[in-house]
Parts: structure tokens; sequence; C-alpha cells
């Protein structure tokens, strides 16, 4: 720059600020004295919007990374979701196995209930058979005398085989229940075993999500970091903007006011 203000030229009675530096030392001519004040002042400038420039394109570049962060949060919340959605589906089955599993131990039950009424049935029927054959004996020795008793007792023992087979038959009836629901509890102690393998998965899933969500956690406060890593860096360069702003202001100022000193 060669322009020549005229606010520098020597008053009439007065030193110029020109001449004021080189008393103070200064060596350079009179157009370089000039042209420093003014490129103080553009440097300031300069550096200001630098210092901006740098700041938005670090904070661009946060940004995007707490944006892929936040987004792997979302990505994994989800997948959490779904494990905890399996293992409520899986506690049902649970639930499901051990309410099959009650009423096969109710039907194991009637089961061994029914062998007991049988059990009861058939020493009735012995008993009676012991007591009929008490009185087949008791025939037997008045045969002549109670040969109608004896029909009477013969009649008394054929319904009582035949209720000794009822309750052998009913036996069996219970024991073939009885092993129909052992197998059903084996069946669903399975399916109960299936549902625990199904909840140990979802479990693995669901800290899987959990470790992904801590990571991108991680790359968020990293983001954070950055941003005010940025922040600090620009306040320091506003800060010395600011002061080499208001240097070459005062010395502007002062060189003008000497120029109109009388």
């Amino acid at each position: 720059m060669s322009t020549t203000v005229e606010v520098f030229k020597k008053g009439d009675t007065g030193l110029s600020a020109y001449e004021f530096a080189v008393e103070g030392g200064y060596t350079g001519t009179e157009q370089q004295f000039i042209d420093g004040l003014v490129n103080s002042a553009e440097y300031a400038s300069n550096a200001a919007v630098s210092a901006s420039a740098a700041l938005q394109s670090e904070q661009n570049a946060s940004a995007s990374e707490i944006q892929t962060g936040l987004d792997a949060i979302a990505t994994n919340a989800d997948r959490v979701q779904t494990g905890l959605d399996v293992i409520a589906s899986a506690a049902d089955r649970v639930q499901t196995g051990l309410d099959a599993i009650a009423t096969a131990a109710d039907r194991v039950q009637t089961g061994l209930d029914v062998v007991q009424t049988g059990e009861d049935r058939t020493q009735t029927g012995l008993d009676k058979i012991a007591t009929n054959a008490d009185r087949v004996q008791t025939g037997l020795d008045v045969i002549a005398s109670a040969a109608d008793r004896v029909q009477t007792g013969l009649d008394a023992i054929a319904t009582a085989a035949d209720r000794v087979q009822t309750g052998l038959d009913v036996v069996q009836t219970g024991e073939d229940r009885t092993q129909t629901g052992l197998d059903k509890i084996a069946t669903n102690a399975d399916r109960v075993q299936t549902g625990l393998d199904v909840i140990a998965s979802a479990a693995d899933r669901v800290q899987t999500g959990l470790d992904a969500i801590a990571t991108a956690a991680d790359r968020v406060q990293t983001g954070l970091d950055r941003i005010q890593t940025g922040l600090d860096v620009v306040s320091s360069a506003q800060s010395a903007a600011d002061a080499l702003a208001a240097n070459s202001s005062d010395e502007i100022e002062f060189s003008m006011s000497m120029s109109y000193r009388y």
C-alpha cells in the first residue's frame, strides 16, 4: 500500500506520530510506519476469519461423528428390545411348559387314585372271595341240607370274580394313564429346556447390544471433547485478535491526535 494519509503529516507546531515513533527508536520509513498500522488491523481481521472457519470445520466433523454415534445407539437399542421380546416369548413358552407339567402331574395323581381305587376293589373282592369260600366250605359240610346255599355261594364267587377282573382292568387303565402322564412330563421338560436355551441366547444378544451402546456413547463423548477443544482454540484466537485490534486502534487514535496537535 502506498497511499499517504494526510493526518499523519506534521502539524504546525507539533510532531507527527511517525516522528514520535522515530524518537522512540523506530528505524523504518514513514510509509512503512503507515503500512504497518494498516496491516495490523488487516491481520487481526484475517486471523479472526481463519479461526472461525477452523471452528466451523471442526464442528461439522464432530457433529457427523455424534450423529453416527446416536444412530449406532438407536440401532443397538432396537436390538436390545428385540432380545427382550425374545426373552418374554421364551418365558411364556416356559410358563406354558410348566402349566402342561402341572396338568400332567394332576393326571398322574388321578391315575394313581384310580389304581388305589382298583386295589381297594380288588381287596374287597378278595375279601368277599374268602368269605364266600368259607360259605362254600360250610355248604360242603352240610351239602345235603344246604345245596341251595352252595349255589348261592358259587354265584357270589362268580360275581366277586367279575369285580376282581373289573378291578384289574381299572388298575391296568390307571397304569396306562400314569405312563401317558410320565411321557407328557418328559416332553414338556424338553420344551422347558428349549425355552431356557432361547432365553440364554437372547440374553447374550442383549449384552452384545449394551456393549455396542457403550462404544457409541464413547464416540459421542469424543466428539463433544473435540468440539470443546475447537471452542477453546477459537476463544484463544478471538482473544488474540481482539487484543491486536485494540492495540492497532490505540496506535491509530494516538497518531491522529498527535497530527492535530498545535
